[in-house]
């Protein structure tokens, strides 16, 4: 990626479960989900942040590799998220810095029900529109709800 910052919104959607691999949703802890993000994406986990429902992860197989997921803890479901730009092999350390301050993922990760729809139509406008707007806190929920039911 360029030094500069992506221009369009990222891409979100689910690729692993806990029921995929195995493990209970209701008696998985985070330690143990985390875990199995580094066994299905075969590379260590090396930034990692927490909320009550969510999570955030960075994992790297090497220095120029890095990729971004945020697991809901409720549906035990990982989403990664794909940026739209020409960096197919993943990013560095500080790239991942860059585009987590630029698409507040960290309060996505804090908010990881708006990535969630009846299908996948309603889950892309609900992530779009997180994008879109700049969410700023889980109460901008509501907002985008209501943009996507007017959708």
């Amino acid at each position: 990626m360029s030094q500069g910052t992506t221009s369009s919104r990222p891409k979100v959607k689910p690729i692993l479960t806990l029921n995929d691999v195995g493990l209970d949703v209701k008696t998985t802890n985070i330690d143990q989900a985390a875990k199995a993000l580094e066994v299905q994406a075969e590379a260590p986990i090396v930034r990692w942040v927490q909320f009550p429902k969510g999570a955030l992860f960075f994992t790297m197989h090497d220095p120029q590799s890095g990729f971004l997921y945020v697991y809901e803890r409720k549906t035990g479901t990982f989403y990664a998220i794909e940026f739209q730009d020409s960096n197919f092999g993943g990013y560095t350390l500080a790239e991942y810095e860059r585009l987590v301050e630029q698409y507040r993922l960290k309060r996505l990760a804090a908010c990881p029900w708006l990535l969630t729809g009846r299908n996948a139509d309603t889950t892309a406008r609900n992530v779009d529109n997180y994008f879109s707007l700049g969410a700023r806190s889980c109460s901008a929920k509501r907002a985008l709800h209501f943009l996507a039911a007017k959708l």
